[in-house]
This record gives structure tokens, C-alpha cells and sequence, in this order.
């Protein structure tokens, strides 16, 4: 079973708002260089309609923050036939990351050495979208086994990601439930984006994520070894 859908929420999210990590001031040199792989983008867009070759404008951080607090959710639903200890010791064992993620965006773990998950965990990773080099941090700000945790950008192209990863037992299987919330810089330009590029990519990345688990859970026998072929 799966559900599935993507809206937008106009309400502030308290948790970035008040969080000191999560809502400091950057200064505008700081949050140029944060966005600067959605400013290409954006410019691409502009250059696309002005019939000219694109260059990177140096937006300052009013222009680049301002009106752009709308929020997205995506939401997605999907039922494993396997026990939620087991499911969560997966999705909470980072080196499994990769193969949930397409090889075309070359997702590497740059974090050196085992990644031992729990709250306040860091992790930093690198990956290409549409061939523009993205480098991520992320933080576990949630940490309930085998229930729940939450993984929150602490850097990366976002203005707020928080990806919450819900499992809920079942009779001899578990829901898994995904639910993302995030906001993009740039204005209406990240709005424009958002409709052309972002949503679909986003809608590709967990379509490619559902199939990675059937084939490693829905698969393989009661008791099997999860994880890299």
C-alpha cells in the first residue's frame, strides 16, 4: 500500500524557528556561497528566458531569503512484510544509504568511519543533481528505536529539509512512513523551480527508493542478510 502527495503548508515550522542551529543568522558572503548551486539553477532559468548565456548573480541575503517561506511536504507510505526491529535496524544503518539513492546522483558518505546513529549524530555526504556537485550536512535531532528518527540539513541547498522516518508494527510486517518537510530559498524563483525541477526530482529519488526496498526486503526470504548485494 501507498500513499502518496505533495502540498504545500504556508505555516512557519516552530522547531526551525526556535532551534539555534537550525535558524542562526548567516551573514550575506555565508549564504551566498550556501545557495550558490540553486542560484546556477535559478540563473539558467533567467538566462533561458532572456535568450542569453547564464552567469551566477550575487544575490544578497534579503533577495535570496525573502518571501521564500513556504513550506513542502511530501509524504510517502509503503508496507514491508518483515518485523519493525529489522526494518529500522536498516534504515538506521547509514552505509545502507547508497543503494536507496539513484546512481546517476552519485551519493558518497564522506563522514570517515563506522557512522554510529543516535541523536545528534552528523553526517556529511556528497552528490550531483543535474550535474551541479551538492555537498550535505545532516544531523539526527530524533532518536526513538525502533520507532522513529528524524534527520534534519544543517548545510546544503535547502533553507529547511527535516525528513521524519516513522515505522509502525504491524501483524508480522511494518508501515514504513516517509514525511519531508522542506522550504527553498530564491523567492519565487525557488517557487518557479520547485514546479519545473524540484518536485518531480523528488518524486523520482523516492520512486527509485520504494522499488530499492521491495528488492531488499519484499524479495528475499523470512531472515535473510538486508543490505549490499
Amino acid at each position: 500500500m501507498e500513499r502518496d502527495f505533495l502540498n504545500r503548508n504556508r505555516t512557519n515550522d516552530r522547531k526551525s524557528s526556535t532551534n539555534p542551529v537550525l535558524a542562526g543568522s548567516l551573514s550575506a558572503t555565508a549564504v551566498q556561497d550556501r545557495w550558490r548551486p540553486w542560484l546556477l539553477w535559478a540563473n539558467r532559468l533567467i538566462a533561458f528566458g532572456r535568450h542569453r548565456p547564464y552567469r551566477i548573480h550575487a544575490f544578497t541575503s534579503r533577495q535570496m531569503m525573502g518571501n521564500a517561506m513556504s513550506m513542502y511536504r511530501l509524504i510517502r507510505e509503503q508496507i514491508i512484510a518483515r518485523p519493525v526491529e529489522e526494518v529500522f535496524r536498516f534504515f538506521a544503518d547509514a552505509s545502507n544509504l547508497k543503494m536507496l539513492i539513484p546512481p546517476r546522483l552519485r551519493f558518497q558518505i564522506l563522514t570517515p568511519g563506522d557512522i554510529e546513529m543516535r541523536g545528534g549524530t552528523i553526517i556529511q555526504y556528497a552528490l550531483r543533481i543535474h550535474g551541479v556537485p551538492i555537498r550535505w550536512m545532516a544531523t539526527i535531532t530524533e532518536w526513538n528505536p525502533p520507532f522513529e528518527f528524524v534527520d534534519t540539513q544543517l548545510q546544503g541547498p535547502y533553507l529547511f529539509w527535516q525528513h521524519r522516518h516513522t515505522f509502525e508494527p504491524l501483524d508480522k510486517a511494518t508501515r514504513m512512513i516517509d514525511e519531508v518537510n522542506y522550504r527553498l530559498p530564491l523567492g519565487w524563483i525557488g517557487q518557479a523551480m520547485h514546479s519545473l525541477l524540484i518536485r518531480d526530482d523528488l518524486e523520482t529519488i523516492f520512486n527509485y527508493r520504494k522499488r530499492a526496498v521491495i528488492s531488499q526486503f519484499e524479495t528475499r526470504p523470512p531472515n535473510a542478510p538486508v543490505g549490499l548485494d
